[in-house]
Protein backbone atom coordinates (compact mmCIF):
# COMPACT_ATOMS: atom_id res chain seq x y z
CA UNK A 1 0.00 0.00 0.00
CA UNK A 2 1.37 3.39 -0.98
CA UNK A 3 1.01 6.17 1.71
CA UNK A 4 2.01 9.80 1.86
CA UNK A 5 4.28 11.27 4.53
CA UNK A 6 1.35 12.27 6.69
CA UNK A 7 0.22 8.67 6.72
CA UNK A 8 -2.68 9.12 4.28
CA UNK A 9 -3.21 6.21 1.92
CA UNK A 10 -3.35 6.63 -1.81
CA UNK A 11 -6.05 4.11 -2.27
CA UNK A 12 -5.92 1.40 -4.92
CA UNK A 13 -9.49 2.29 -5.84
CA UNK A 14 -8.20 5.59 -7.15
CA UNK A 15 -5.65 3.74 -9.28
CA UNK A 16 -8.33 1.40 -10.66
CA UNK A 17 -10.52 4.33 -11.45
CA UNK A 18 -7.72 5.95 -13.39
CA UNK A 19 -6.45 2.78 -15.00
CA UNK A 20 -9.49 0.52 -15.03
CA UNK A 21 -8.86 -2.86 -16.72
CA UNK A 22 -12.48 -3.84 -17.46
CA UNK A 23 -12.34 -2.69 -21.12
CA UNK A 24 -9.44 -5.06 -21.66
CA UNK A 25 -11.38 -7.96 -20.17
CA UNK A 26 -14.42 -7.02 -22.25
CA UNK A 27 -12.38 -6.96 -25.45
CA UNK A 28 -10.82 -10.34 -24.55
CA UNK A 29 -14.26 -11.83 -23.86
CA UNK A 30 -15.62 -10.49 -27.15
CA UNK A 31 -12.66 -11.93 -29.04
CA UNK A 32 -13.13 -15.32 -27.38
CA UNK A 33 -16.87 -15.29 -28.17
CA UNK A 34 -16.10 -14.41 -31.79
CA UNK A 35 -13.45 -17.13 -31.92
CA UNK A 36 -15.96 -19.67 -30.53
CA UNK A 37 -18.64 -18.71 -33.04
CA UNK A 38 -16.11 -18.76 -35.87
CA UNK A 39 -14.89 -22.19 -34.75
CA UNK A 40 -18.44 -23.59 -34.78
CA UNK A 41 -19.12 -22.07 -38.22
CA UNK A 42 -15.82 -23.25 -39.65
CA UNK A 43 -16.30 -26.76 -38.22
CA UNK A 44 -19.73 -26.95 -39.82
CA UNK A 45 -18.28 -25.82 -43.14
CA UNK A 46 -15.48 -28.39 -42.88
CA UNK A 47 -18.04 -31.16 -42.36
CA UNK A 48 -20.23 -29.91 -45.22
CA UNK A 49 -17.31 -29.67 -47.62
CA UNK A 50 -16.02 -33.10 -46.62
CA UNK A 51 -19.45 -34.62 -47.18
CA UNK A 52 -19.82 -32.89 -50.53
CA UNK A 53 -16.43 -34.12 -51.67
CA UNK A 54 -17.08 -37.70 -50.53
CA UNK A 55 -20.56 -37.53 -52.05
CA UNK A 56 -19.13 -36.50 -55.41
CA UNK A 57 -16.68 -39.39 -55.32
CA UNK A 58 -19.38 -41.89 -54.31
CA UNK A 59 -21.71 -40.75 -57.07
CA UNK A 60 -18.91 -40.76 -59.62
CA UNK A 61 -18.13 -44.39 -58.77
CA UNK A 62 -21.83 -45.28 -58.72
CA UNK A 63 -22.53 -43.62 -62.08
CA UNK A 64 -19.52 -45.27 -63.71
CA UNK A 65 -20.59 -48.66 -62.36
CA UNK A 66 -24.20 -48.15 -63.42
CA UNK A 67 -23.16 -47.19 -66.96
CA UNK A 68 -20.81 -50.18 -67.24
CA UNK A 69 -23.53 -52.53 -66.03
CA UNK A 70 -26.09 -51.00 -68.39
CA UNK A 71 -23.70 -51.40 -71.31
CA UNK A 72 -23.08 -55.04 -70.36
CA UNK A 73 -26.80 -55.79 -70.14
CA UNK A 74 -27.46 -54.13 -73.49
CA UNK A 75 -24.63 -56.11 -75.06
CA UNK A 76 -26.16 -59.29 -73.66
CA UNK A 77 -29.56 -58.34 -75.07
CA UNK A 78 -28.06 -57.60 -78.48
CA UNK A 79 -26.25 -60.94 -78.48
CA UNK A 80 -29.32 -63.04 -77.75
CA UNK A 81 -31.44 -60.99 -80.16
CA UNK A 82 -28.98 -61.43 -83.03
CA UNK A 83 -28.58 -65.16 -82.51
CA UNK A 84 -32.21 -65.76 -81.66
CA UNK A 85 -33.45 -64.07 -84.84
CA UNK A 86 -30.76 -65.69 -86.99
CA UNK A 87 -32.20 -67.75 -89.87
CA UNK A 88 -30.15 -70.86 -89.08
CA UNK A 89 -31.13 -70.73 -85.40
CA UNK A 90 -34.77 -70.45 -86.41
CA UNK A 91 -34.56 -73.45 -88.76
CA UNK A 92 -32.81 -75.60 -86.17
CA UNK A 93 -35.30 -74.62 -83.46
CA UNK A 94 -38.25 -75.43 -85.75
CA UNK A 95 -36.70 -78.79 -86.60
CA UNK A 96 -36.10 -79.62 -82.93
CA UNK A 97 -39.67 -78.71 -82.06
CA UNK A 98 -40.84 -81.40 -84.51
CA UNK A 99 -38.97 -84.17 -82.68
CA UNK A 100 -40.85 -86.23 -80.14
CA UNK A 101 -40.08 -84.92 -76.66
CA UNK A 102 -38.12 -87.96 -75.61
CA UNK A 103 -34.69 -87.89 -74.02
CA UNK A 104 -33.28 -90.63 -76.26
CA UNK A 105 -34.68 -89.07 -79.44
CA UNK A 106 -33.37 -85.62 -78.58
CA UNK A 107 -29.90 -86.89 -77.66
CA UNK A 108 -29.53 -89.00 -80.80
CA UNK A 109 -30.65 -86.24 -83.16
CA UNK A 110 -27.88 -84.85 -85.44
CA UNK A 111 -29.53 -81.47 -84.94
CA UNK A 112 -27.76 -81.21 -81.58
CA UNK A 113 -24.33 -81.17 -83.25
CA UNK A 114 -25.51 -78.72 -85.89
CA UNK A 115 -26.84 -76.41 -83.16
CA UNK A 116 -23.61 -76.74 -81.18
CA UNK A 117 -21.50 -75.84 -84.23
CA UNK A 118 -23.80 -72.93 -85.10
CA UNK A 119 -23.68 -71.41 -81.61
CA UNK A 120 -19.97 -72.02 -81.02
CA UNK A 121 -19.14 -68.30 -81.46
CA UNK A 122 -21.65 -67.48 -78.71
CA UNK A 123 -20.02 -69.97 -76.34
CA UNK A 124 -16.69 -68.25 -76.92
CA UNK A 125 -18.09 -65.01 -75.53
CA UNK A 126 -16.88 -64.15 -72.02
CA UNK A 127 -19.37 -64.90 -69.28
CA UNK A 128 -21.60 -67.21 -71.35
CA UNK A 129 -21.84 -70.59 -69.64
CA UNK A 130 -24.04 -72.35 -72.13
CA UNK A 131 -27.22 -72.27 -74.20
CA UNK A 132 -30.58 -74.00 -74.30
CA UNK A 133 -33.45 -74.15 -76.75
CA UNK A 134 -36.71 -74.40 -74.80
CA UNK A 135 -40.09 -75.37 -76.19
CA UNK A 136 -42.95 -72.98 -75.50
CA UNK A 137 -43.91 -75.40 -72.68
CA UNK A 138 -40.51 -75.04 -71.03
CA UNK A 139 -38.94 -78.35 -72.12
CA UNK A 140 -35.26 -78.35 -73.14
CA UNK A 141 -35.07 -79.32 -76.83
CA UNK A 142 -31.43 -78.46 -77.40
CA UNK A 143 -28.63 -77.62 -75.00
CA UNK A 144 -24.90 -77.32 -74.58
CA UNK A 145 -25.40 -79.76 -71.68
CA UNK A 146 -26.67 -83.11 -72.86
CA UNK A 147 -27.96 -83.95 -69.38
CA UNK A 148 -30.59 -81.19 -69.65
CA UNK A 149 -32.22 -82.53 -72.81
CA UNK A 150 -35.86 -83.49 -72.42
CA UNK A 151 -36.12 -81.91 -68.97
CA UNK A 152 -38.37 -79.06 -67.93
CA UNK A 153 -37.08 -75.76 -66.58
CA UNK A 154 -35.56 -76.44 -63.18
CA UNK A 155 -37.45 -73.81 -61.13
CA UNK A 156 -40.65 -71.78 -61.04
CA UNK A 157 -38.61 -68.59 -61.48
CA UNK A 158 -37.07 -69.85 -64.72
CA UNK A 159 -40.46 -71.03 -66.00
CA UNK A 160 -41.95 -67.61 -65.25
CA UNK A 161 -39.07 -65.93 -67.05
CA UNK A 162 -39.62 -68.11 -70.13
CA UNK A 163 -43.33 -67.23 -70.13
CA UNK A 164 -42.49 -63.53 -69.88
CA UNK A 165 -40.10 -63.86 -72.82
CA UNK A 166 -42.96 -65.03 -75.05
CA UNK A 167 -44.86 -61.82 -74.25
CA UNK A 168 -42.11 -59.36 -75.17
CA UNK A 169 -43.16 -58.93 -78.84
CA UNK A 170 -39.82 -60.03 -80.21
CA UNK A 171 -37.66 -58.22 -77.65
CA UNK A 172 -34.90 -59.93 -75.65
CA UNK A 173 -35.23 -60.36 -71.91
CA UNK A 174 -32.41 -60.62 -69.36
CA UNK A 175 -33.23 -61.99 -65.94
CA UNK A 176 -31.77 -61.05 -62.60
CA UNK A 177 -29.76 -63.83 -60.94
CA UNK A 178 -32.01 -66.82 -60.35
CA UNK A 179 -31.46 -69.94 -58.28
CA UNK A 180 -29.98 -72.63 -60.46
CA UNK A 181 -29.45 -76.30 -59.90
CA UNK A 182 -26.53 -78.68 -59.72
CA UNK A 183 -23.23 -76.89 -60.07
CA UNK A 184 -24.99 -73.67 -61.02
CA UNK A 185 -25.87 -72.17 -57.65
CA UNK A 186 -27.25 -69.13 -59.45
CA UNK A 187 -27.72 -68.20 -63.09
CA UNK A 188 -28.82 -65.32 -65.24
CA UNK A 189 -30.76 -65.97 -68.44
CA UNK A 190 -30.71 -63.89 -71.61
CA UNK A 191 -33.69 -65.11 -73.62
CA UNK A 192 -35.33 -64.45 -76.98
CA UNK A 193 -38.54 -65.92 -78.40
CA UNK A 194 -37.81 -67.62 -81.75
CA UNK A 195 -40.72 -66.97 -84.08
CA UNK A 196 -42.17 -68.76 -87.09
CA UNK A 197 -43.12 -67.05 -90.35
CA UNK A 198 -46.47 -66.06 -88.88
CA UNK A 199 -44.77 -64.25 -86.00
CA UNK A 200 -45.74 -66.73 -83.30
CA UNK A 201 -43.23 -68.13 -80.80
CA UNK A 202 -42.13 -71.68 -81.51
CA UNK A 203 -39.17 -71.94 -79.14
CA UNK A 204 -36.97 -69.86 -76.86
CA UNK A 205 -33.23 -69.36 -77.08
CA UNK A 206 -31.71 -68.99 -73.62
CA UNK A 207 -28.10 -68.07 -72.92
CA UNK A 208 -26.89 -68.99 -69.45
CA UNK A 209 -24.77 -66.33 -67.79
CA UNK A 210 -22.72 -66.72 -64.62
CA UNK A 211 -23.56 -63.79 -62.28
CA UNK A 212 -20.34 -64.46 -60.37
CA UNK A 213 -18.41 -63.56 -63.52
CA UNK A 214 -18.90 -60.30 -65.44
CA UNK A 215 -21.93 -59.11 -63.46
CA UNK A 216 -20.14 -59.26 -60.12
CA UNK A 217 -16.79 -58.21 -61.59
CA UNK A 218 -18.25 -54.96 -62.93
CA UNK A 219 -19.72 -54.16 -59.53
CA UNK A 220 -16.59 -55.04 -57.57
CA UNK A 221 -14.47 -52.78 -59.78
CA UNK A 222 -16.58 -49.87 -58.59
CA UNK A 223 -15.40 -49.12 -55.09
CA UNK A 224 -13.72 -46.46 -52.95
CA UNK A 225 -10.82 -47.02 -50.59
CA UNK A 226 -10.09 -50.17 -48.64
CA UNK A 227 -13.55 -50.62 -47.12
CA UNK A 228 -15.66 -49.57 -50.10
CA UNK A 229 -17.81 -51.91 -52.16
CA UNK A 230 -20.52 -51.85 -54.80
CA UNK A 231 -23.18 -54.53 -54.99
CA UNK A 232 -26.61 -55.22 -56.47
CA UNK A 233 -29.84 -56.34 -54.80
CA UNK A 234 -33.35 -57.25 -55.90
CA UNK A 235 -36.72 -55.90 -54.77
CA UNK A 236 -36.85 -58.47 -51.97
CA UNK A 237 -33.72 -57.02 -50.41
CA UNK A 238 -31.49 -59.96 -51.34
CA UNK A 239 -27.97 -59.47 -52.64
CA UNK A 240 -27.67 -60.58 -56.29
CA UNK A 241 -23.93 -60.07 -56.70
CA UNK A 242 -21.00 -61.38 -54.70
CA UNK A 243 -20.01 -59.46 -51.58
CA UNK A 244 -16.34 -58.54 -51.32
CA UNK A 245 -16.57 -59.36 -47.60
CA UNK A 246 -17.06 -63.08 -48.11
CA UNK A 247 -14.73 -64.06 -45.25
CA UNK A 248 -16.53 -61.75 -42.82
CA UNK A 249 -19.89 -63.16 -43.87
CA UNK A 250 -18.70 -66.73 -43.42
CA UNK A 251 -17.32 -65.97 -39.96
CA UNK A 252 -20.68 -64.39 -39.05
CA UNK A 253 -22.60 -67.37 -40.53
CA UNK A 254 -24.52 -65.10 -42.90
CA UNK A 255 -23.72 -67.24 -45.94
CA UNK A 256 -23.73 -71.01 -46.52
CA UNK A 257 -20.55 -73.07 -46.37
CA UNK A 258 -20.01 -72.46 -50.07
CA UNK A 259 -19.43 -68.80 -49.26
CA UNK A 260 -21.77 -67.65 -52.04
CA UNK A 261 -23.43 -64.28 -51.32
CA UNK A 262 -25.76 -64.22 -54.34
CA UNK A 263 -29.37 -64.81 -53.25
CA UNK A 264 -28.26 -65.80 -49.73
CA UNK A 265 -27.46 -62.46 -48.04
CA UNK A 266 -30.34 -60.23 -46.96
CA UNK A 267 -29.58 -56.50 -46.94
CA UNK A 268 -30.81 -56.10 -43.36
CA UNK A 269 -29.67 -53.95 -40.45
CA UNK A 270 -28.70 -56.10 -37.43
CA UNK A 271 -28.79 -53.03 -35.19
CA UNK A 272 -25.08 -53.00 -34.37
CA UNK A 273 -21.65 -53.87 -35.68
CA UNK A 274 -21.51 -57.67 -35.92
CA UNK A 275 -17.75 -57.52 -36.51
CA UNK A 276 -17.34 -55.92 -33.09
CA UNK A 277 -19.37 -58.60 -31.32
CA UNK A 278 -22.89 -57.19 -31.48
CA UNK A 279 -25.54 -59.87 -31.03
CA UNK A 280 -28.91 -58.85 -32.48
CA UNK A 281 -32.10 -59.54 -30.57
CA UNK A 282 -34.16 -60.18 -33.71
CA UNK A 283 -33.67 -63.09 -36.08
CA UNK A 284 -32.19 -62.17 -39.46
CA UNK A 285 -35.49 -62.42 -41.33
CA UNK A 286 -37.16 -60.15 -38.73
CA UNK A 287 -34.55 -57.40 -38.95
CA UNK A 288 -35.47 -54.31 -41.00
CA UNK A 289 -33.87 -53.65 -44.35
CA UNK A 290 -31.01 -51.15 -44.21
CA UNK A 291 -31.86 -47.49 -44.75
CA UNK A 292 -30.33 -47.69 -48.20
CA UNK A 293 -32.26 -50.82 -49.23
CA UNK A 294 -35.59 -49.48 -47.95
CA UNK A 295 -35.16 -46.22 -49.85
CA UNK A 296 -33.96 -47.84 -53.07
CA UNK A 297 -36.65 -50.55 -53.20
CA UNK A 298 -39.28 -47.84 -52.80
CA UNK A 299 -38.03 -46.58 -56.16
CA UNK A 300 -35.93 -43.65 -54.97
CA UNK A 301 -32.30 -43.21 -55.92
CA UNK A 302 -30.25 -41.11 -53.51
CA UNK A 303 -27.44 -40.92 -50.99
CA UNK A 304 -26.76 -40.78 -47.26
CA UNK A 305 -23.56 -39.02 -46.21
CA UNK A 306 -24.23 -39.00 -42.47
CA UNK A 307 -24.14 -42.74 -41.87
CA UNK A 308 -26.27 -45.87 -41.53
CA UNK A 309 -25.63 -49.55 -40.78
CA UNK A 310 -24.94 -51.91 -43.66
CA UNK A 311 -25.83 -55.63 -43.73
CA UNK A 312 -22.92 -56.35 -41.34
CA UNK A 313 -24.00 -53.59 -38.98
CA UNK A 314 -20.93 -51.53 -39.91
CA UNK A 315 -21.61 -47.75 -40.07
CA UNK A 316 -21.26 -46.71 -43.71
CA UNK A 317 -22.21 -43.91 -46.05
CA UNK A 318 -23.46 -44.63 -49.54
CA UNK A 319 -25.12 -43.65 -52.79
CA UNK A 320 -27.58 -45.85 -54.65
CA UNK A 321 -29.51 -46.16 -57.91
CA UNK A 322 -32.73 -48.03 -58.58
CA UNK A 323 -33.21 -49.51 -62.06
CA UNK A 324 -36.97 -49.71 -62.58
CA UNK A 325 -36.66 -51.49 -65.94
CA UNK A 326 -34.89 -54.50 -64.43
CA UNK A 327 -36.26 -54.04 -60.89
CA UNK A 328 -32.94 -54.08 -59.08
CA UNK A 329 -30.72 -51.60 -57.30
CA UNK A 330 -27.01 -50.97 -57.07
CA UNK A 331 -25.17 -49.15 -54.32
CA UNK A 332 -21.68 -47.92 -53.57
CA UNK A 333 -20.78 -47.79 -49.87
CA UNK A 334 -17.72 -47.08 -47.73
CA UNK A 335 -17.14 -47.24 -43.98
CA UNK A 336 -17.79 -43.93 -42.20
CA UNK A 337 -14.48 -44.24 -40.34
CA UNK A 338 -12.47 -44.40 -43.56
CA UNK A 339 -14.58 -41.90 -45.51
CA UNK A 340 -14.06 -39.15 -42.94
CA UNK A 341 -10.63 -40.11 -41.67
CA UNK A 342 -9.01 -37.04 -43.25
CA UNK A 343 -11.81 -34.84 -41.87
CA UNK A 344 -11.03 -36.02 -38.35
CA UNK A 345 -7.35 -35.18 -38.78
CA UNK A 346 -8.24 -31.73 -40.16
CA UNK A 347 -10.63 -31.09 -37.26
CA UNK A 348 -8.01 -32.06 -34.68
CA UNK A 349 -5.47 -29.72 -36.26
CA UNK A 350 -8.06 -26.92 -36.51
CA UNK A 351 -9.15 -27.25 -32.87
CA UNK A 352 -5.53 -27.35 -31.72
CA UNK A 353 -4.83 -24.06 -33.48
CA UNK A 354 -8.00 -22.53 -32.02
CA UNK A 355 -7.03 -23.58 -28.48
CA UNK A 356 -3.54 -22.18 -28.97
CA UNK A 357 -5.01 -18.87 -30.14
CA UNK A 358 -7.41 -18.80 -27.18
CA UNK A 359 -4.54 -19.48 -24.77
CA UNK A 360 -2.49 -16.72 -26.38
CA UNK A 361 -5.39 -14.28 -26.05
CA UNK A 362 -5.78 -15.10 -22.35
CA UNK A 363 -2.04 -14.89 -21.76
CA UNK A 364 -1.76 -11.54 -23.55
CA UNK A 365 -4.78 -10.19 -21.68
CA UNK A 366 -3.28 -11.19 -18.33
CA UNK A 367 0.10 -9.77 -19.34
CA UNK A 368 -1.45 -6.50 -20.52
CA UNK A 369 -3.55 -6.11 -17.36
CA UNK A 370 -0.52 -6.84 -15.19
CA UNK A 371 1.59 -4.38 -17.16
CA UNK A 372 -1.04 -1.68 -16.76
CA UNK A 373 -1.18 -2.41 -13.03
CA UNK A 374 2.61 -2.09 -12.88
CA UNK A 375 2.48 1.17 -14.80
CA UNK A 376 -0.26 2.45 -12.50
CA UNK A 377 1.79 1.51 -9.45
CA UNK A 378 4.85 3.24 -10.86
CA UNK A 379 2.86 6.37 -11.69
CA UNK A 380 1.37 6.38 -8.18
CA UNK A 381 4.80 6.14 -6.62
CA UNK A 382 6.07 8.89 -8.89
CA UNK A 383 3.13 11.11 -7.97
CA UNK A 384 3.73 10.43 -4.28
CA UNK A 385 7.42 11.21 -4.58
CA UNK A 386 6.60 14.45 -6.37
CA UNK A 387 4.05 15.35 -3.72
CA UNK A 388 6.54 14.61 -0.95
CA UNK A 389 9.16 16.67 -2.70
CA UNK A 390 6.81 19.64 -2.92
CA UNK A 391 5.82 19.17 0.73
CA UNK A 392 9.44 19.05 1.85
CA UNK A 393 10.20 22.18 -0.14
CA UNK A 394 7.27 24.05 1.39
CA UNK A 395 8.20 22.92 4.89
CA UNK A 396 11.81 24.09 4.54
CA UNK A 397 10.69 27.50 3.29
CA UNK A 398 8.61 27.87 6.49
CA UNK A 399 11.71 27.29 8.63
CA UNK A 400 13.50 30.07 6.90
Amino acid sequence: MVVDKSGKKIREGSKKKAFSSWPIYLVAILILVFLTLFTLWADKRLIEQARQEVGRELNAVLNTTERALKHWLQDLEDTVRIWGSDESTTKLALALSQIEVDVASLRSSPLQQELKAHLRPVMAKAGIQGYSIYSVDGVVLGSSRESDLGKRASSDEIREHLKSTQKTDGNPLVSLPLKGHGRDFSIMLATFAIQNSAGGPVAILALRVDPESDFTEILQRGRMGKSGESYAFNDEGKMISESRFGEDLMSLALVPETGVSILTVDIRDPGGNLLEGHRPVLQREEQPLTFMAQTAISGRSGQNLVGYNDYRGVPVIGAWFWNEDYRFGITTEIDVAEAYNSLGATQRLFYTLVLINAALILALTAFFVRSRSGIAEALAKSALAEQQSRWCGTGTGGDW
